[in-house]
């Protein structure tokens, strides 16, 4: 892999601004005002036990300081300890004040971080979704979801919060740096000379390991969301096979790899300040010897050394924070290529979503014509060459053929899921295209072979989408009657409000078909697609839905049906079979023609 150019926090920082929207990227604005604030208040912070450390070294420094002699006499205070207790007392009051309003500044900042994050999940979300059917069947799913939910959160809560944290504490060191510079240059270009390097060193050294963590940390979450989902799906065939040990061995040494990197990861995030105690302890060793060489006298070093230990008690957990969060944003570092796929992904695919919420409406009262219809994943090899023929309303249409025909990229061209390479759909002269695919799409209705059931009710499956109360029930329980599930649901206590279970444990291979009718009924969908949908069920079963099928047809004339199949049976109430041969239309057929043809 290509290493990318330019400093980390700087990418960090482009990215988190070429993603937002409008309004977000005014709050980030917003949030570096705070973090100035926090910095001046945090500075201030210092600047006030200064006065307190110098009055308690060297009493003597009321009277010849002028800030402080003019405190004193306003103050009109009796003695030198009454001024220090006042001292203390305002120092205690600024202190709570102080970190009251840095609390506060740093719930801005969070409700920041954490609504970039609602943002890039929903926005992630909506850019996999905007990949064609054909991309992201490609995809895997569980790296996917990861991204959507973990990394999306990790983002947030580690990249902006670093990068925000980076930008505070360097104000905080830089701002502190022009103070000591203005008291004593020699200081602060000691401190720098003593601290820098090591600093510097240190972070190089342990970078690169921090990336490849957070690298492999993000691997091995996926791979047991991965091995998770595919044990509780595979439940049976593992079972069937006394396979236990085998999956629970793999889960257990992805744990195991995962103990280990954050075993690694948290001793990493602690180095930080052990390394920094020692360097600071350098530094002071550094600048006694420093001051005794150049003849200062101990008093005017100890001064010295009880300013620089004051500013250690807010910069050394200061500088811990820097480093931890320089390291904490090493570490996630792999996000940001992911977040990068909201941009760049919708840049390639150029998905947009006002296409499918087009007003552009398509009626259905006549025919479909499918003319001159090619298909090419490649704009190579093509999977479908010249397809013509009509489908009149209220007709049942077959599409049969082999495995690799093309029935199956033939559908999805109708769904609107693949686009045609060459050639066109009318539907009534009207020409299918992405500005009446929303349309389009409330017209029909698609029964797979494995029919989608989510873990919720009868109810809440067959509306698909639709809020609870919002439920047409006329319309439920006659779409019910209509797809052969009103016996089942007379036998459940709940009826409609049966769960299901999740991918509809409680329902039979049939009843899932049945569904999938009832589902596409409920919708008024005037064109039903069955792929496949008996395929994987029994005879007596594949009959009943047949003639499920039949009596929809019976019962509604206009309703137009297009079954996709590979078994005869499942055409035998079609008005006529259309058959591929590699890609190519080659007869249309009665079904007593196709049969007679098959026993010859």
């Amino acid at each position: 892999m290509k290493k990318k150019k330019g400093y980390l926090l700087l990418r960090a920082a482009g990215l988190i601004v070429k993603v937002l929207p409008r309004k977000l990227k005014i709050k980030a604005i917003l949030n570096l005002l705070y973090i100035f604030l926090n910095s001046l208040i945090e500075l201030i912070g210092i600047a006030f036990l200064i006065p307190l450390l110098v009055v308690i070294l060297d009493e003597e420094k009321i009277k010849t300081n002028f800030w402080l002699n003019e405190l004193y006499t306003i103050g009109d205070f009796e003695s030198n300890s009454s001024f220090i207790i006042f001292l203390s007392v305002l120092i205690l009051f600024f202190t709570i004040s102080k970190n009251l309003a840095s609390l506060f500044l740093l719930r801005l900042r969070f409700r920041f971080s954490f609504s970039v994050y609602q943002y890039i999940s929903q926005a992630l979300f909506q850019t996999y979704y905007g990949l064609n059917f054909q991309r992201l069947k490609a995809q895997n799913s569980n790296k996917l979801v990861n991204n959507i939910t973990s990394v999306t959160l990790l983002f947030s809560q580690n990249v902006i919060n670093s990068v925000l944290g980076i930008i505070n504490e360097s104000l905080v060191f830089f701002l502190f740096a022009i103070g000591l510079f203005i008291y004593n240059p020699s200081v602060i270009f000691l401190l720098t000379l003593t601290i820098l390097p090591f600093v510097l060193i240190f972070f190089q050294l342990v970078k690169r390991q921090m990336q490849i963590l957070g690298k492999e940390r993000n691997r091995v979450a996926i791979e047991q969301n991965k091995l998770l989902y595919e044990s509780f799906q595979g439940y049976v065939d593992i079972e069937i096979r006394n396979k236990r040990q085998w999956r629970l061995k793999i889960f257990a040494d992805l744990l195991r790899e995962m103990n280990q990197l954050q075993v690694r990861n948290s001793l990493y995030l602690q180095l930080p300040l052990k390394f920094i105690e020692v360097v600071i302890v350098f530094a002071l060793v550094a600048i006694i010897c420093f001051g005794l060489w150049s003849g200062e006298s101990l008093g005017s070093i100890g001064v010295l050394l009880g300013i620089i230990a004051v500013a250690a008690y807010r910069l050394l957990p200061g500088i811990n924070r820097l480093m931890n969060f320089s390291l904490t944003l090493r570490n996630h570092e792999y996000t940001l290529d992911i977040i990068k796929e909201i941009s760049t992904k919708r840049e390639e695919n150029q998905f947009d979503t006002s296409q499918l919420n087009s007003s552009s409406d398509i009626t259905f009262n006549h025919r479909i014509k499918i003319e001159r219809l090619s298909f090419s994943f490649d704009e190579k090899a093509y999977v479908l060459q010249n397809i013509n023929f009509t489908i009149q309303k209220g007709e049942i249409i077959g599409i049969i053929g082999a495995s690799g025909a093309g029935k199956t990229t033939l559908l999805n061209i109708l769904l609107r899921f693949y686009k045609e390479t060459e050639g066109m759909i009318q539907v009534d002269d009207q020409v299918l295209d992405d500005t009446n695919t929303a349309s389009w799409r409330r017209l029909i209705g698609y029964v797979p072979q494995d029919v989608f059931v989510f873990d919720g009710t009868l109810k809440e499956n067959i509306a698909l989408g639709e809020k609870l109360e919002d439920v047409d029930l006329d319309q439920l329980n006659r779409v019910i009657e209509s797809a052969n599930l009103g016996e089942l649901v007379s036998t459940w206590e709940k009826g409609v409000e049966t769960p299901l279970g999740e991918r509809g444990g409680k329902l039979s291979g049939g009843q899932k078909q049945r569904l999938g009718i009832a589902r596409a009924l409920y919708k008024g969908a005037e064109i039903l697609f069955f792929d496949e949908a008996t395929s994987a069920l029994d005879v007596q079963t594949e009959e009943e839905i047949n003639t499920s099928i039949k009596n929809l047809s019976e019962t509604n004339h206009l309703l137009t049906i297009v079954i996709i199949a590979h078994r005869y049976t499942s055409l035998k109430h079609c008005t006529k079979i259309i058959e591929l041969q590699e890609g190519k239309l080659t007869k249309e057929w009665l079904y007593d023609e196709l049969i007679e043809k098959n026993i010859n």
